[in-house]
């Protein structure tokens, strides 16, 4: 009976390499799976990213004979930690940028505050063009919010799931067979 909540993959490539760039498989060949067009890090992550009830990963790499040393297992799972470590560490970088950006746009867009107070005391004007002005003014508030409050709201929390996920496939349980 299948576990719920875990991965199982087994991944066949002809070099080890197939995990971390994409595989030199061409889709005639009889050997390209649905996972060949993405490294095979890469791969996991999507799954991952697709299925959030899954909490662990159990992976299988099947190598050609040649290929398999006495040490690829080990080396193999520090290789993916570090992989998987380092793209954790880029979403974060891309995260703060991104939170950055949205204070900053926040900021200037709160600097219009002014023109809703200034507003209160030019209601009851009923003169045409500054009536325009206003409807304006009321439509470049809102689009000076719109991308700072989705950022803040929305977008941050995506990268949050996103770097999870890749400390979730740096945690997986790998095993190197010969094909």
């Amino acid at each position: 009976m299948a576990e719920r909540g875990v991965l199982r993959l087994t991944l066949r490539y002809a070099d080890i390499n197939s995990l971390f760039e994409k595989p030199d498989v061409s889709p005639f060949s009889e050997d390209f799976l649905e996972h060949g067009t993405v490294p095979g890090v890469e791969y996991i992550y999507n799954e991952l990213q697709a299925n959030p009830a899954l909490k662990r990963v159990e992976t299988t790499i099947v190598l050609p004979p040649e290929q398999i040393t006495p040490d690829l297992e080990r080396s193999t799972r520090e290789a993916i930690r570090r992989y998987c470590l380092a793209r954790s560490w880029e979403v974060g970088q891309s995260e703060r940028a991104l939170r950055w950006r949205a204070l900053r746009a926040l900021a200037v867009a709160l600097v219009l505050v002014v023109y809703v107070l200034l507003q209160w005391k030019l209601q009851g004007i009923d003169v045409l063009p500054i009536k325009v002005i206003l409807e304006g003014l009321d439509i470049l508030i809102w689009v000076a919010l719109w991308f700072p409050l989705d950022a803040l709201f929305f977008g941050l929390q995506s990268y949050d799931i996103n770097s999870g996920k890749y400390k979730r496939a740096a945690q997986m349980q790998l095993k190197v067979e010969p094909a």
